[in-house]
């Protein structure tokens, strides 16, 4: 039994390596046929804090809107726009909620391989601009801008001759006022070539 078992599971793994591998992506991979790269994602987190009995639960959600420009076969720029979203329900006291907006010029170097599986680096800057509510007489909206930084690793999987599944990991990093703040993020989504 277990030998059937694992000859079906190496037979398994030859057949989808075999796929993944005889199938060149068209367009980005021969010629780069295709110099606009539109893609999106999302990124979702849920943490539970307990305190002594009292709890708080943070739901953040992050989607970004990006369209790359192909500078040259593997060399990609990718202007971006982030929201970042993020509801904080207390066990104790009112829902309170802050949003980020970044906006990002960050530049990806896309690593060819012979299957649909290509996978990237990317790194660059931009801006941040924190909506924050605060009790200042009654509770007000606080706007701060600060630069940030950030760098990704991620794969782009070709389902399609134009449109491929875009997973990545994200690090963020920015100053606000005298803290440092960093954010580890892994989003889900799509991209589009046209």
């Amino acid at each position: 039994m277990r030998k059937n078992l694992l000859i079906l599971l190496a037979l398994s793994l030859f057949i989808l390596n075999f796929t993944i591998l005889s199938h060149a992506v068209p367009g980005v991979k021969k010629g780069n046929k295709y110099k606009w790269e539109f893609s999106t994602a999302v990124s979702l987190d849920i943490d539970k804090e307990s305190y002594n009995g009292d709890y708080k639960v943070t739901t953040t959600i992050s989607v970004p809107l990006r369209i790359g420009y192909f500078l040259g076969k593997n060399f990609e720029i990718e202007p971006e726009i982030n929201y970042i979203h993020v509801t904080i329900n207390p066990s104790y006291g009112r829902k309170y909620f802050y949003s980020d907006a970044l906006l990002f010029t960050n530049f990806a170097f896309n690593i060819n391989t012979s299957s649909r599986v290509t996978p990237f680096i990317l790194a660059g800057g931009g801006i941040i601009r924190i909506s924050r509510e605060a009790i200042i007489e009654s509770y007000q909206m606080v706007t701060s801008t600060y630069s940030v930084f950030d760098a990704g690793v991620g794969i782009k999987w070709f389902a399609a001759k134009r449109v491929a599944l875009r997973t990545e990991y994200r690090f963020i990093y920015y100053k606000e006022n005298a803290d440092t703040i960093t954010h580890h993020k892994l989003f889900l989504g799509i991209s589009i070539f046209f």
